[in-house]
């Protein structure tokens, strides 16, 4: 990663607005859309249960005012499709013989098909009938894919959800869904369904991309519950117009604003005042149960019209400041500081010697990170014996200082470490969103979303700790035409962006840094491991260094261009589209860029012979791009009232 670029927010803006009004003219192929809307459909009937043919028929959204019509076919029915989730009304207009009906509070939810049979009255034109609907959850009869979806309500109310920490844990509640595993993206949990790895799922905001390219999971973290309008997860049986993974599909739609003002204030806030402290946290004589753990997740949103059921905003905010003490119980041996200058004045000039001694776990400092003995267990305190002369033979540490070998033996007093340091979670977050309706028939939407953390020694390998820095960010457009009373034409547009990087915050990585990846990828520490040492207890000797994949880092960038037709023909519902997508990646990883020593004894490391070492050649940052295209066609086709056939292919 050789460079970060960055785009302005406000000139990536612009440019995509321009191109939404312009580029859905000229764009030829449709597209593979990931569901943002649902849809109503039924069948009208006058009082004897006869059906209404050419009856037009509308549903209005009741916090914005936009307006879908159809009129109904030969056999009454209808079908008004691509309907962003809300409360609606739904309106049969004056027919021969019967009064106009409207249907107030008609549910519309992510993905689904909500069924309404709407019973037309003897009348006359001016006698308009009104009537609520009854909102209560129905089995899917149109399709067969299997999903849990999740409204505003339940996402806010659900004590699965906790505040800042990522609303992926929701899906937990479906069937088939576990917590996931693998090194993948969290965006409070991880996810495995149906027995898939975590990276087998997809990951969309408001049906555009939102996946992480080099590991998988999600790219933007979802956790301001106020700002989510409904969360989805399918689990099976996808529709053609799925596809990238074969786990599962996660769709959050977005808030948007309405003809209403409405809003939210909120402060979450958590400590551990009143919990107590674990054997090890009392243990330290600087520690008490108030400055373990502090939360404070706060923020708002507000959303209403620009112009009363034409142009609309709704702005998010949220900020998550999180203050703990970080501890780690370490399980293999150290030198104890006060054998350092003994070890030092043993072997002078021994390299392995200096970095066992002044890279271990009781000499670093990065971070202001405080290492003591452990006394939790009997094992705590342990020794290893050396030889003062690598061609003898080496003696057990339970018989050193003995025997006829003993002027050659140097005693070396190990312990067991125990670490604990300050660390800090700050993410600020916002997002942004214009809604305009140019016409009874075209209405178009763009928004933003960015957030951004540093992750103040978050990162801990072996002894050597880390920031672990990150920004995301996403733009994105919708163009929506109804082209007549059967056909509508949906294109987006999208710009998302990832960086993280798995070390800095730091400039000395011989106090126990990890350094950053950009700058100090080839001078971070080495890696050198210790085994087959014989300690008096034990147990095993502790490694010096970072992990071999540290540091590391990766900035993802996708550009993503859609197209989706739906075309209500008869008895069939047809889909069909494309999706277009650039990608871009940088990632500063070069696994064992430093080398990597392992000493399988104690007269190796005594010598300062490693047993094994490990080198590597090639590049230390690799830069690709990739295009990706993606084709399907869906046909949903209702052979009989109770029988519906899902039909699709997909490239």
């Amino acid at each position: 990663m050789s460079s970060l670029p960055s785009r302005k927010p406000l000139a990536a803006f612009v440019m995509l607005t321009l191109l939404l009004v312009t580029v859905v003219f000229v764009f030829t192929s449709s597209a593979m859309a990931q569901a943002t809307t649902g849809s109503i459909k039924g069948t009208v009937v006058d009082p004897n249960g006869n059906v209404v043919a050419g009856a037009e028929i509308s549903a209005k959204n009741e916090a914005t005012g936009v307006e879908k019509s159809t009129v109904t076919s030969g056999d009454g029915n209808y079908e008004i499709k691509e309907l962003p989730p809300g409360k609606y009304s739904v309106a049969v207009g004056a027919t021969s013989g019967f009064s106009p009906k409207t249907v107030t509070g008609v549910d519309v939810r992510l993905g689904e098909t909500t069924s309404l049979k709407v019973d037309l009255v003897v009348g006359s034109a001016s006698a308009i009938v009104t009537v609520t609907a009854e909102t209560e959850t129905t089995i899917q009869t149109d399709t067969s894919q299997i999903s849990s979806n999740f409204e505003n309500r339940k996402v806010q109310d659900l004590p699965s959800n906790a505040a800042g920490n990522g609303i992926d844990t929701l899906a937990l509640l479906a069937p088939g869904v576990v917590p996931g595993f693998g090194n993948v993206n969290s965006n409070g949990t991880t996810l495995s369904v149906n027995g898939n790895r975590a990276r087998a799922n997809n990951f969309t905001i408001d049906g555009t991309d939102n996946n992480d390219l080099s590991i998988g999971g999600p790219s933007y973290f979802v956790d301001n519950q106020d700002a989510v309008q409904e969360y989805q997860v399918i689990t099976n049986n996808f529709s053609a117009q799925y596809g990238r993974n074969q786990g599962a599909i996660v769709n959050i739609v977005l808030k948007s604003g309405g003809n209403n003002f409405h809003g939210s204030l909120f402060e979450f806030h958590r400590n551990s005042a009143a919990d107590a402290l674990t054997n090890l946290e009392r243990r330290d004589p600087g520690r008490s149960a108030k400055d373990k753990f502090i939360s404070n997740v706060f923020g708002g949103t507000i959303g209403g019209p620009i112009k009363k059921n034409k142009a609309f905003f709704f702005f998010a905010f949220q900020d998550t400041r999180q203050f703990f003490n970080n501890t780690v119980n370490g399980g293999t041996l150290a030198p104890l500081p006060s054998e350092f200058a003994g070890l030092l004045a043993q072997y002078p000039g021994n390299a392995a010697i200096k970095a066992f001694v002044s890279q271990s776990a009781f000499a670093v400092t990065a971070f202001g990170v405080k290492v003591q003995p452990r006394t939790d267990t009997a094992l705590a305190q342990q020794r290893i014996c050396l030889p003062k002369n690598p061609l003898l033979p080496v003696d057990s540490a339970a018989a050193c200082g003995t025997g006829a070998n003993a002027a050659n033996d140097f005693l070396v007093r190990m312990a067991l470490p125990f670490f604990t340091w300050k660390a800090n979670f700050v993410q600020p977050e916002y997002s942004i969103r214009g809604d305009m309706n140019v016409t009874k028939k075209d209405s178009f939407n763009v928004r933003y979303l960015w957030q951004k953390s540093d992750e103040f020694a978050a990162q801990f390998s072996n002894e050597f700790i880390s920031n672990v820095p990150f920004k995301s960010q996403n733009l994105a457009g919708t163009y929506n035409r109804q082209i007549s009373s059967h056909i509508s034409n949906e294109f987006r547009a999208t710009w998302q962006k990832l960086y993280v990087l798995f070390g800095g915050g730091c400039t000395d990585t011989f106090t126990g840094c990890i350094l950053d990846p950009l700058t100090g990828l080839q001078t971070t520490f080495t890696n050198i491991g210790f085994s087959s040492f014989g300690a008096s207890g034990g147990s095993g000797v502790r490694t010096v260094g970072p992990a071999t994949n540290l540091p590391q880092g990766r900035s993802v960038q996708v550009e993503q261009f859609q197209d989706n037709v739906t075309w209500i023909k008869g008895r069939h519902t047809l889909g069909f589209g494309a999706d277009l997508r650039h990608l871009k990646s940088s990632v500063p990883f070069l696994p064992n860029v430093n080398g990597a020593f392992a000493f399988g004894g104690r007269a190796f490391l005594a010598a300062n012979v490693p047993s094994s070492v490990t080198l590597v050649g090639g590049k230390d940052t690799l830069n690709y791009k990739e295009n990706d295209k993606f084709f399907y066609f869906q046909d949903d086709f209702k052979a009989s009232s109770n029988l519906t056939l899902n039909l699709g292919v997909r490239y």
